[in-house]
């Protein structure tokens, strides 16, 4: 049996792949606050605030974290970032939490665009956004790349 190598359709699917991964990367997230809202912030300081571990700002401002749509690819890469966590670790993890009685996940909302709607008309949310979707009614808090 002979087979045929198709090194243009693999070479193509290939080349797909990494313009996709490419674009992907090439959009960071944006952590972002109402434009009331102030401070400064690391990833580990986020990680721990959309973990229910903190409640405020190292600044003392205290943010209530909204969440993206667990569906969202965004949300697997964000928690990732900060936290170190996949998405089944994340699972795990908020299910102990809550078992305990010690807290509840942040409260998950749709996309990028009712993330920023929501940030933008209340000055104690903080989300996360591809930071294409920032627009002058929020800040940004921390870029993640």
């Amino acid at each position: 049996m002979h087979v045929r190598h198709r090194p243009f359709s693999t070479g193509f699917a290939l080349l797909l792949t990494l313009n996709s991964l490419s674009a992907m990367s090439d959009d960071s997230i944006a952590v972002i606050v109402n434009k009331q809202t102030a401070g400064f912030v690391n990833p580990d300081q986020i990680g721990n605030i959309f973990l229910g571990k903190a409640s405020a700002l190292p600044n003392g401002t205290h943010v209530i974290p909204v969440d993206q749509d667990n569906s969202s690819p965004l949300r697997a890469v964000f928690y990732q970032k900060t936290t170190g966590k996949d998405l089944n670790q994340l699972r795990a993890y908020w299910a102990r939490v809550i078992f305990a009685g010690k807290g509840e996940p942040p409260k998950e909302v749709g996309g990028d665009s009712e993330v920023v709607k929501l940030v933008s008309t209340n000055p104690n949310l903080i989300g996360y956004v591809h930071a294409s979707s920032v627009n002058s009614s929020v800040i940004t808090l921390l870029s993640i790349k």
